[in-house]
């Protein structure tokens, strides 16, 4: 039996759809990108839920806001982790790769522009798995209680702080319904030394995300699916009425990991959180532009991790030097086998910039 253990490889980018093409060059500014990457520790009891902390890695983020970046992203890279080696009982831990994306316009002074804040909060939502016929299967979610979650924005709000992306950083049931999962959230919030906005208002939307199965062949856990719809249409629609993109995440665990149904066609609901200018309340006029791209992120067995092959990072660099700001990165259930111990995922990359 062959040993899974190899020298690690340079990442190179991944395989990606074309990029947004501009017939008039953008006159907004370029942008330049840096970024953090963080092993934070994940713990697993029995097998169930994953739970990251993020607060020891706090003073990560304050190195690029000294150069006078401000962070646009936070985003756990999709199905990478390395086991420890020291294991206690029944609980399992490892490192959990993530990255904080930061940006600033070329040309801007190297000089600290504001500070970051890392706060931790929950959103409950209800799920439940419609009966499956084989043919169709609804994973049904609605939020239960954003109270917590919308007061966490409001009063760090009124201390001057942006909401400015969120990730998950674990999931839990909770004892008295079996259909409420309590979904804990890491939020990054960004002050600016200098505001010129004022106070900002958010709403948060549902969008369905829908799969279909590949293939003729009768459906398996091991099915593969491909995205079956198109979320442009409902972003654009919600831009065009103001709002800027600040973050998005599934209103599911199955999709997580702990239980994927298996049918010809999924359908999984998502939540999308958007803000404009508190002073624009009641202005339609579209502020800014988006464009998604799907790229193929490939994950490879290791010993005792998985580890990503391919990087992201060059493509956020290009479409800085076009104006692109990265808005969030959706993962999606559209997955296939890469090699004998890869997996090859689907990942929408979505970006905006301002109209001008």
């Amino acid at each position: 039996m062959g040993c899974c253990c190899s020298a690690d490889e340079e990442p190179t980018l991944g395989e990606h759809s074309s990029l947004p093409d501009d017939v008039i060059p953008y006159k907004g500014a370029v942008l330049q990108y840096a970024f953090v990457d963080m092993k934070v520790i994940g713990t697993m009891f029995m097998g169930r839920y994953l739970k990251t902390d993020l607060v020891p890695h706090y003073a990560a983020f304050e190195g690029p806001y000294t150069q006078g970046f401000r962070v646009v992203g936070l985003k756990t890279v999709p199905g990478t982790f390395e086991k420890l080696r020291v294991q206690y009982g029944r609980e399992r831990r490892y490192y959990i790769p993530i990255q904080a994306a930061f940006i600033r316009p070329v040309g801007s002074p190297v000089a600290p522009i504001g500070r970051v804040k890392i706060v931790q909060t929950a959103i409950e939502f209800n799920e439940s798995v419609s009966p499956t016929n084989q043919e169709v299967v609804q994973v049904t979610s609605e939020v239960a209680h954003l109270r917590e979650f919308e007061a966490t924005i409001e009063e760090n709000g009124r201390e001057g702080f942006q909401l400015v992306s969120f990730e998950p950083s674990g999931y839990r049931k909770k004892t008295t319904n079996v259909k409420e999962t309590v979904l804990q959230m890491d939020l990054i919030f960004h002050r600016p030394y200098q505001s010129t906005s004022g106070s900002f208002m958010y709403q948060s939307v549902i969008i369905p995300v829908s799969y279909s199965a590949v293939g003729a062949m009768p459906v398996s856990r091991r099915q593969v699916y491909e995205i079956a719809n198109d979320v442009t249409p409902h972003l654009i629609e919600i831009l065009q009425q103001g709002w800027k993109i600040v973050d998005t995440n599934y209103l599911s665990s199955h999709l997580q990991g702990q239980f994927r149904p298996a049918a010809r066609n999924l359908t999984f609901n998502t939540m999308w959180v958007f803000e404009k200018p508190s002073t624009a309340a009641n202005d339609l006029q579209p502020r800014w532009e988006c464009t998604i791209i799907k790229y193929k992120h490939v994950v490879k067995l290791a010993c005792n991790r998985m580890k990503t092959t391919t990087t992201w990072t060059p493509l956020l660099v290009e479409m800085g030097h076009r104006g692109w700001e990265l808005a969030c990165i959706l993962d999606t259930a559209e997955s296939t086998r890469e090699g004998r111990l890869g997996i090859r995922q689907t990942l929408l990359m979505v970006f905006q910039r301002p109209l001008l």
